[in-house]
């Protein structure tokens, strides 16, 4: 079961939502040593719309998660 961390400082172990400095999540997913190893980084343009959505197992990159037009 995943544990809601907002509030609390990251240490890099276990799972986390991480937010960039406009509070738009950034990183989520499950942490070792500070490394993503499995989960999303969500890349935003200059205008802060979500442009790619990049997906990580076993600490490593393995694809672009398909993004829905809305």
């Amino acid at each position: 079961m995943r544990k809601d961390n907002l509030g609390k400082v990251f240490n890099g172990e276990g799972y986390w939502k991480l937010l960039n400095s406009n509070k738009q999540v950034s990183k989520d997913g499950t942490f070792s040593k500070s490394k993503l190893m499995d989960g999303k980084v969500y890349h935003y343009n200059s205008d802060g719309i979500l442009t790619r959505i990049a997906v990580y197992k076993g600490g490593k990159y393995v694809g672009d998660a398909v993004m829905e037009e809305q």
